[in-house]
């Protein structure tokens, strides 16, 4: 096999400036959209043709194949890693953006009584881990609207939110196990992990939350039996405006 024949002569980094050295840096930026967008991959440098993903380790190679000296190979370096790193965050900026269209687009189904065009469009952006798209499709789980009715994957998606911190999923998991048929049934005390759901949701400023935990302490359901208690939670919901907490808590300070 012949070998190629390699320029030995060396070029100065002001005759590279506009030359070698912007063609140079133009493939290895080819070779980062090629390794995004199939459309390019047959474009793509034969030094990195391998990789299906995008390697930053290509961008020497690439490099190499320009026959540029060690500083002019080291500019197009950094230029490339500042470029593939803007291109990678543009994609990320642009996916978010997407995301949340069909957010958007999904509460809108909603709200216009398209309840199963709003799961499609829930679906991927629960299965991505979009917290709101969790509570929501939980939602039309539980109540069967647009899917088959089905508690437990309300539970599923519910949890999953709640696990990121949305205080309306800990809510209505707190009220699938002390209202629900299926959830009650897979723990021990339903009365109790209400509570407890309740008691997250309460604790991260959830209204409801907050006075369906003064019940259950006014009851004794699942927490200890306390009007001290019970008046705690209902002052904190009532304090948000919460109608049913007020009239409560002015039951519970009346002493009747």
């Amino acid at each position: 096999m012949a070998s190629k024949k390699v320029n030995s002569h060396p070029f100065p980094l002001k005759e590279l400036s506009r030359g070698k050295l912007s063609r140079c840096f133009l493939r290895s930026i080819i070779g980062t959209f090629s390794a995004t967008f199939p459309t390019f991959r047959k474009i793509r440098p034969d030094s990195c043709s391998k990789h299906s993903t995008p390697r930053l380790d290509c961008i020497e190679p690439e490099m190499l194949q320009c026959n540029l000296q060690p500083n002019d190979r080291k500019t197009a370096i950094e230029l490339t890693m500042w470029v593939r790193t803007f291109i990678f965050a543009l994609l990320v900026t642009l996916s978010h953006t997407a995301a949340a269209d069909s957010l958007a687009d999904a509460i809108k189904a909603i709200d216009a009584g398209q309840p199963k065009q709003a799961a499609q469009l829930l679906m991927p952006l629960a299965a991505a881990g979009n917290t709101t798209a969790q509570y929501r499709l939980g939602m039309l789980y539980y109540m069967g609207q647009g899917v088959p009715e089905d508690e437990k994957q309300a539970i599923f998606y519910w949890k999953k939110a709640a696990s990121q911190g949305s205080a309306d999923a800990m809510f209505h998991l707190g009220s699938a196990y002390l209202f629900g048929n299926q959830a009650a049934r897979t723990v021990p005390d339903p009365d109790r992990e209400a509570a407890t759901w309740y008691f997250q949701a309460a604790s991260a400023g959830h209204a409801d939350a907050q006075y369906h935990l003064g019940l259950l302490f006014l009851a004794g359901k699942g927490v200890i039996d306390s009007r001290t208690e019970a008046a705690r939670w209902m002052r904190k919901a009532a304090a948000q405006g919460h109608p049913e907490a007020k009239k409560a808590l002015s039951i519970i300070e009346s002493g009747k």
